[in-house]
């Protein structure tokens, strides 16, 4: 007898970021559509390999964890204070400022905190359709689950 899946829909996913303040506040950015790689680390390996390595293989050992990069879309609201060039997204670009995220996934207990700098942030304008952003972050540091309330 086949069971109903328990995937996941991603329809209700919410982002946001930190006000940097003690306690710190987060703000939902503005009007996200679709988010890639929400956990983009990567592990990376040395070689080891040397004369005494079994079987003729290579031999490897863990290094490093490396953050990686997310991507997410939006509809780019250029007045808006999570988007804008004075308090949002576009002035962490140009600043350079690492800011703290919390990404809220519909049906799971727990949310993905991270922090991030602003990679890019190109905005589209088509001819027909709407003006869309799409903004890189290269995260920083270790994430983790944490409780969700």
């Amino acid at each position: 007898m086949p069971y109903p899946s328990a995937a996941l829909m991603g329809r209700g996913f919410q982002l946001f970021m930190g006000d940097g303040g003690s306690p710190e506040g987060f703000d939902l950015i503005a009007e996200v559509r679709d988010f890639t790689d929400l956990d983009p680390r990567t592990r990376e390996f040395e070689d080891v390999t040397n004369q005494e390595t079994p079987s003729g293989g290579d031999e490897v050992k863990p290094a490093i964890l490396r953050g990686g990069e997310s991507t997410f879309e939006c509809n780019f609201l250029p007045t808006h204070a999570t988007h804008d060039e004075s308090t949002g997204l576009r002035a962490d670009l140009v600043s350079g400022a690492r800011r703290n995220f919390r990404a809220v996934i519909p049906g799971v207990p727990k949310r993905f905190a991270f922090a991030a700098y602003v990679v890019r942030f190109p905005v589209a304008v088509p001819v027909n359709g709407v003006i869309r952003g799409s903004v890189t972050l290269r995260m920083d540091g270790a994430p983790s689950w944490e409780a969700h309330p």
